[in-house]
């Protein structure tokens, strides 16, 4: 196992967030319910969600914390040994990361209460620069196999996925897919040349995307 690091925000990321704490409050009434933050890494989601009248425990392989929040040890690729049962589990931008995308659902659908809700969000692979990228060399956007493991290590991104390939680790896991949505939009055109950031949060345009699952 490599180091333990833990996950700091970066543009990109900031983004994602965004786009689901919007879907988040817009869509549910989530003030007193209970939400676990699965992969927290630098606690901004999980601070956020506090703000917002949730009762948020985070959980990380790194453990952090601010004057709001703590985080609990997880290695997410072992048993998550956690006996508590949660209205929402939310893992934004994680299970790209963890040896078993199937396992990681599984373990998510144990901790969640019946009728909860869980959002998983991945590097969707069906981003159009990841397609265009892997024709001519041989990997997806965001997946490159020795510069990225060199990199991160232990956490690199290690299990390339979109849509589909998340929809049936959730179904096979127990789960029911309610909903689909798209975050952080790029459009871009060439190498080395910077891309269009003013796009739409569309399918093939978006570098993440979003899957909500529902126990029933």
């Amino acid at each position: 196992m490599g180091k333990e690091v833990y996950f700091k925000a970066g543009k990109n990321s900031l983004r994602v967030r965004k786009r689901l704490l919007n879907y988040f409050f817009n869509n549910y009434n989530v003030t007193f319910k209970t939400i676990a933050d699965i992969g927290a890494g630098d606690l901004q989601t999980a601070t956020l969600l506090h703000h917002g009248g949730c009762k948020v425990t985070a959980y990380d392989i790194a453990k952090q914390q601010n004057k709001f929040i703590k985080s609990k040890y997880i290695d997410l690729n072992k048993n998550w040994n956690i006996r508590k049962r949660f209205d929402y589990v939310i893992s934004t931008a994680v299970i790209e990361h963890c040896e078993n995308p199937y396992f990681f659902m599984r373990q998510a659908y144990k901790i969640t209460k019946n009728r909860g809700i869980c959002i998983i969000s991945t590097h969707d692979i069906d981003y159009h620069w990841s397609k265009i990228l892997f024709m001519f060399q041989n990997y997806f956007y965001g997946f490159h196999p020795v510069i990225d493991n060199l990199k991160h290590g232990y956490h690199g991104h290690i299990n390339p996925m979109n849509e589909g390939l998340l929809k049936v680790a959730g179904q096979k896991a127990g789960f029911k897919v309610i909903d689909v949505f798209f975050a952080n939009p790029n459009l871009k055109l060439l190498p080395f040349i910077k891309p269009f950031d003013n796009v739409p949060n569309w399918k093939y345009l978006s570098q993440d995307v979003f899957v909500v699952f529902k126990k029933q």
